[in-house]
């Protein structure tokens, strides 16, 4: 997902004239380890997992987004619109307010949004996410929906 960040930061350097106020971060569902199977250096990667959904069945990105930042639901809603038009056709999932517990999208003085790309519980979706041509599909995708919320305001 590191690679996703990349092929984005490139896309944005190579924009010089849109001016970007908007913040966007990435996660992926994934499955954690069981505590008796975890170091205690596992503990700060916790930090960037969510584990909610753990059954191979769920799949595609859904983007959660702060009440507290005008925008960011505008935000949210272009790129997952992106997402369901450009790279999954079948993805029906909702935008999604989050709460204080995601920090950077509560707190953030930006239209923030974080994008959950993925499910690495759900074996096909992340053979996808291991690819460097998903990885950059699911970067123009999110980009895309940028440029669609910029040209809407």
């Amino acid at each position: 997902m590191l690679s996703v960040c990349f092929v984005l930061s490139s896309v944005f350097a190579t924009v010089s004239i849109l001016y970007l106020s908007c913040v966007i971060f990435f996660f992926l569902m994934i499955r954690r380890p069981p505590r008796s199977t975890q170091s205690r250096s596992s503990a700060a990667s916790d930090v960037y997992k969510r584990q909610q959904f753990t059954d191979p069945v769920y799949s595609g990105a859904q983007m959660f987004y702060s009440d507290e930042q005008r925008g960011s639901e505008d935000l949210a809603r272009a790129v997952q619109k992106r997402f369901a038009t450009l790279l999954q056709p079948d993805n029906n999932r909702e935008i999604k307010e989050c709460g204080k517990e995601l920090f950077l999208c509560y707190y953030s003085k930006n239209p923030t949004i974080m994008a959950e790309c993925g499910f690495l519980s759900n074996p096909g979706e992340a053979a996808l996410l291991d690819t460097e041509e998903y990885q950059e599909k699911t970067a123009l995708t999110i980009f895309s929906g940028l440029c669609d919320y910029l040209a809407e305001r």
